[in-house]
């Protein structure tokens, strides 16, 4: 009856100790229960390998320690990988936008031609005899040879709801310099006499 007794309690403790290993690998997901389970039904299945369970339990642990080791080590070289594929990214992306760059630029802004695609951005032009734009306040505001409103440091006088007022700008017609916005994101918008 005593030794009965004792293997009841031997197995309780086993089954204890079990059940609290059962909690831990639960939480490292259903593929490992299923293993471990497997493995405990072979501990349970002699007794007195219960005694070894502790020393069973830190081998397991160090096991999926080196495991998780290893996910590291591939996780980092995926990012590392990640990584270089977002410069390589960001290059294309820079190459791209200078090339659109040169292929927009059509040529010049004329009267009769309306819209023309420079530097990246879409030029259009206004006149002041339509807008005469007294309330600008352009110094030096002089009518140049090509037909453009200019300053007293003879930048064009452009409109762009991009940039901030005074911020200088290239244009097909020069170099231009912000007095006014109101135009749609994209577009210069060129002061003219036309």
């Amino acid at each position: 009856m005593k030794k009965l007794i004792k293997k009841i309690l031997i197995i309780v403790g086993c089954i204890s100790i079990l059940f609290g290993l059962g909690i831990l690998i639960y939480n490292l997901g259903y593929q490992e229960i299923n293993r471990l389970k497997k493995q405990i039904i072979q501990k349970e299945a002699n007794a007195e390998e219960c005694y070894n369970i502790g020393i069973e339990k830190n081998n397991y642990i160090l096991e999926l320690e080196q495991q998780l080791e290893e996910k590291d080590k591939i996780i980092q070289e995926n990012q590392f990988q990640i990584e270089e594929l977002e410069v390589q990214k960001q290059q294309l992306s820079d190459e791209v936008a200078a090339l659109k760059k040169k292929s927009t630029n059509t040529g010049v802004l004329t009267k009769s031609k309306g819209v023309n695609y420079f530097n990246g951005h879409k030029e259009t032009w206004y006149s002041q005899k339509v807008l005469p734009g007294g309330g600008l306040k352009i110094p030096g505001r002089h009518v140049a040879e090509d037909g453009t409103i200019r300053d007293i440091d003879n930048y064009i006088c452009v409109a762009s709801s991009d940039y901030p007022k005074g911020t200088i700008v290239e244009t097909s017609l020069g170099m231009g310099k912000v007095y006014d916005s109101g135009c749609d994101s994209g577009t210069i918008d060129i002061y003219t006499n036309w």
